[in-house]
């Protein structure tokens, strides 16, 4: 995918590219609201997305990836809203998280795989701490269809997040450094060749 690496091109590149695209009916709505479906695993991002996504160095770890990537669903959600306030237009940005949603996503990707022990593991867990994909589900639903203002995040009441009621939830301090927010949109602009808004 243009040399970027899979999992920040699906989750965050390609996103960004497709609201930068339709921004201009998003305004003509009136009120635009733009979701973007992070995860409680950011929390476990280190540092920001902000290197060069087409130089690749250092050891590859997915789940290390995979939490940059929602990091940086929060941060193009806030920024988003950030931008759209400062120039007027009628449009927020706002993120969610659906917990720990029990699915065969894992059982049945690349990540676990379907044999043996770890798909015994993975079928505990759920059962353990997962929650109904419906469930899941209505944190997404909150933040886009609730009377909440631009820039909200939300996910499930539970403990750690994993499940419960959808509400308002806290992101990661780092997902609320304007600083970040601002360098990843500029480094996403470059990467995608589209400047907005």
């Amino acid at each position: 995918m243009d040399g970027l690496e899979l999992q920040m091109a699906t989750n965050h590149f390609g996103p960004f590219l497709l609201t930068g695209l339709l921004l201009p009916q998003l305004v003509l709505s009136g009120r635009g609201r733009v979701v973007n479906v992070s995860s409680g695993l950011h929390h476990a991002a280190r540092t920001a997305p902000l290197a060069e996504p087409r130089a690749q160095t250092g050891r590859y770890g997915r789940w290390q990836v995979y939490a940059q990537t929602k990091l940086a669903n929060l941060l193009m959600a806030l920024e988003l809203d950030r931008r759209c306030r400062e120039v007027g237009l009628p449009v927020e940005g706002l993120a969610a998280h659906p917990g720990y949603a029990a699915t065969h996503l894992l059982a049945h990707g690349q990540t676990l795989g379907t044999k043996g022990r770890a798909h015994a593991i993975l079928h505990a867990a759920q059962r353990a701490t997962g929650q109904p994909a419906a469930a899941g589900a209505q944190p997404i639903l909150m933040a886009a269809t609730a009377d909440l203002p631009g820039g909200t995040f939300c996910g499930p009441d539970g403990f750690r997040e994993l499940r419960g009621e959808a509400t308002v939830v806290r992101p990661s301090k780092l997902a609320r450094d304007p600083r970040a927010q601002q360098a990843l949109w500029e480094l996403s602009q470059r990467t995608v060749g589209l400047e907005w808004p």
